[in-house]
Formats: C-alpha cells, sequence, structure tokens
C-alpha cells in the first residue's frame, strides 16, 4: 500500500511539495518532510483504510504537531481527474474518453493535495 504526502499552505491553497510513499515508510517520511519543512503545524490524513492505525503512530511519533483527520470521500475520483487534466494524455490514448483512462503512474499525492485543499478551504471559511 502507498500513501501520498504533501505540504501546502493557504489559502488560497499552494503545494509546496509532494511525495508517494508506502505506507509501512508514511512515518519516517512524515519525519523527513518535516525536517524539510520547518513551518509546517497541521498533519492531515484522510479517514479512509488504514487511518486509524497510521493516525495512532502519528500521534505517538510526532505528538509536538496538531493531527486532523479529513473526510475522503469522493478524492480518489477527483483526484484522478485532476491528474488526467493535468498530465494530458499522449498518442492513441487521446482518444479515449477522459473518464475511461487510467492514470499510468499512481496518484496518491494528488489526493493528498484534495485533502489540503479542503482542509485549508474549511479552516478558511471558520475564520471568516
Amino acid at each position: 500500500m502507498k500513501c501520498g504526502i504533501v505540504v501546502a499552505t493557504g489559502p488560497p491553497p499552494r503545494l509546496i511539495d509532494r511525495a508517494i510513499v508506502a505506507t509501512v515508510d508514511a512515518i519516517t517520511s512524515i519525519g523527513q518532510f518535516l525536517r524539510t519543512h520547518a513551518s509546517v503545524d497541521v498533519i492531515l490524513i484522510g479517514d479512509g483504510t488504514g487511518s486509524r492505525g497510521l493516525a495512532k503512530a502519528i500521534r505517538a511519533a510526532y505528538a509536538d504537531y496538531r493531527l486532523d483527520i479529513v473526510d475522503e470521500f469522493g478524492t480518489s475520483i477527483a483526484a484522478r481527474t485532476r491528474y488526467c487534466r493535468e498530465n494530458p494524455a499522449r498518442g492513441w490514448k487521446r482518444i479515449l474518453p477522459r473518464g475511461l483512462r487510467t492514470p499510468e503512474e499512481p496518484y496518491d499525492d494528488y489526493v493528498a493535495l484534495i485533502l489540503a485543499e479542503r482542509w485549508l478551504q474549511l479552516h478558511d471559511e471558520k475564520q471568516n
């Protein structure tokens, strides 16, 4: 299994860094991101499969950081659509309808970015 990791800021949401890592390496990878990007104040994870165990591990490893769980509903479809829009098909695959295209590489980082954008939008709305 794998997961996406992003560092974003906002509002408006702006991507700083991203990666796709094996879920078993997520805690170590998060630590590397935290060392590289000292301005991180919140760690977000989606509420999908395996999130409880990951949340527990993150809380244990990074107790000084706020951890928020974000609703993941619809993020896979939204990420796939966004990936296909930002990475247009080439060659014969251009004739396929967008809904039938399968990304040629993992797009978990797009899912993580959408989660961050949702969180940033929600928190921006609460402040206004």
